[in-house]
């Protein structure tokens, strides 16, 4: 049974290969003859044109530019599909020979292979068209195509139309340069459409001026379009004008929206030329056909360089920008690091480990604010110094840890025992200390009774009772003292008459048993 199963299982699989084959090989056919039916078309178009014009040779060999794109885009498996277009085209719709037909097809095949090959070894996959360097690469790489394109097909078609030797390096330079100009006018739009269409979010808010431009560029292309034969400064000055809105639009919008502009403009100038208007009306036919080429090629070149350094620019300020943003978010972080750092600091330095009250230092800084405060208003406050009894005895027999737990428990009572806006601190050991605003004794009485009975109450540690009192001693500045130091002793000697007279509660300093207790 496992043998069957897994006879089967490989039957499946070779079955399902062998659909997956069939599917790839019928996907390749089925892009090759579309390839080649798009090449033969052009190729038809182009040739049909030009020849009804008495343009030849063509100024702009735009079959070239499609088996370009067709290998930029596609890579060698384009191969057969040029191939064939190519091969139809010379042989069926213009009676050339086999031989001369497969030459001029081997030719074109060959040609954007090579150059495209030799174009990804300096530049790479990325995109040639978003860096100045590239697009020097990109300009030979399309002479390249043309250069080996008229090498192998001019070849074969002066050979089949039996040309003089002499003959054949014009006829070189023809085909070179037509098909250098169609290269670098369709590739770029192609790979454009393709793989980097524009940004129309960022167009659409500056939807006036880019109509502005379009409307220019028109406008640019009439005026050159309205010059008369003979007038050869004024037709170079109108020539170099139709660069000028293309070259705005790839600056400030990008050059994917400026090259379909720049296809437009070739278009209509051709279009118009031919139909008997413009200045290069009437010229020889191979002048036509160095204006129109060296135009694409110069004005594409520079178009595209323009492009290429704004879209640098743009990068490199995009890359800014996310670096000061980076930069900023890493100060903020190292900011907030150090509030933090300094929070803890202050924390560390003013208030105690143990209960988290503020300590003796913190106290002796808040008391020197409310003593100005009262001095200025003509007022007093009230300062408590509590004790808890028997401490020592509770550290000596449970331990140091049952000691901690009865100061953070003592340390909390106390704090709710008190009110809101009174100060709470921890002198150390197991001496606490409450500054209360306003010296009402009815008041103060209250709040003592408080905490007497709020920290009195026993806790349970380790599975342990833990009983102690609190014994307070009451001072009031300024009538008691007006330093920290007569405040805190004032309140210290109250605090030892509670502590003697039993523990447990709270007793007010008096005068005459401070001066009794300072005579020999």
């Amino acid at each position: 049974m496992k043998i069957r199963a897994k006879f089967r299982a490989t039957a499946i699989r070779s079955c399902w290969d062998k659909k997956t084959w069939i599917l790839r090989l019928a996907c390749f056919t089925a892009k090759s003859l579309v390839l080649g039916g798009v090449y033969w078309g052009v190729d038809v178009l182009m040739r049909s044109y030009f020849f009804r014009h008495q343009m030849w040779p063509a100024p702009l060999w735009f079959p070239a530019g499609v088996s370009m794109s067709a290998v930029f885009m596609l890579g060698v498996g384009a191969a057969p599909g040029i191939f064939a277009g190519a091969l139809v085209a010379e042989t069926l719709n213009f009676k050339g020979t086999v031989l001369a037909g497969s030459g001029i097809a081997l030719g074109n095949t060959l040609a954007p292979i090579i150059a495209v090959y030799l174009l990804r070894l300096r530049v790479g996959r990325r995109s040639p068209f978003r860096r100045v360097k590239s697009i020097f690469q990109f300009v030979v790489a399309c002479a390249t195509s043309g250069l080996i394109s008229a090498m192998i097909g001019g070849s074969f078609s002066s050979f089949s139309l039996g040309l003089p030797f002499v003959l054949w390096r014009a006829q070189w330079f023809d085909w070179i340069i037509s098909d250098t100009a169609a290269a670098i006018l369709l590739v770029p739009l192609v790979y454009f459409l393709w793989y980097d269409p524009p940004d129309l979010s960022s167009t659409r808010k500056h939807l006036g001026e880019l109509a502005i431009t379009v409307v220019l560029s028109l406008l640019s292309v009439g005026y050159l379009l309205t010059r008369h034969q003979g007038n050869i400064a004024a037709t170079v000055g109108a020539s170099v004008l139709i660069l000028l809105p293309l070259l705005w639009a790839a600056q400030r919008f990008s050059i994917q929206i400026a090259y379909p502009l720049f296809l437009a403009d070739i278009a209509i100038v051709v279009e118009r030329t031919v139909a008997g208007y413009g200045p290069y009306v009437g010229l020889l036919q191979r002048g036509t056909l160095l204006i129109f080429s060296e135009m694409t090629i110069g004005c594409g070149a520079a178009l595209l360089l323009l492009g290429a350094a704004a879209e640098e620019q743009r990068t490199a300020e995009h890359a800014l920008r996310e670096l000061n943003q980076e930069l900023e978010s890493r100060v903020e972080q190292r900011t907030a690091e150090l509030r933090k750092s300094q929070q803890q600091l202050e924390k560390a330095a003013f208030h105690d480990v143990l209960t988290g009250l503020p300590n003796r230092r913190y106290l002796e800084d808040r008391f020197a604010s409310y003593r100005s405060v009262a001095e200025r208003s003509q007022k007093q406050f009230a300062f408590l110094l509590i004790d808890l009894d028997r401490f020592k005895e509770i550290n000596d027999t449970l331990g140091h840890d049952a000691g901690d737990a009865l100061l953070v428990e003592a340390a909390r009572r106390l704090s709710v025992a008190v009110r809101q806006y009174d100060f709470v601190a921890r002198l150390g050991g197991d001496e606490f200390a409450v500054i209360l605003s306003g010296t009402e004794e009815g008041d103060i009485d209250a709040i003592c009774g408080r905490i007497v009975d709020g920290m009195s109450d026993c806790i349970f540690f380790d599975g342990k009772e833990i009983c102690s009192t609190p014994s307070v001693g009451v001072a009031v500045f300024p009538e008691d003292g007006r330093s920290w130091h007569e405040l805190y002793n004032a309140a210290d000697l109250a605090l030892y008459r509670a502590k003697r007279l039993g523990r447990a509660r709270w007793e007010w300093f008096r005068a005459d048993e401070a001066l009794a207790s300072a005579l020999p």
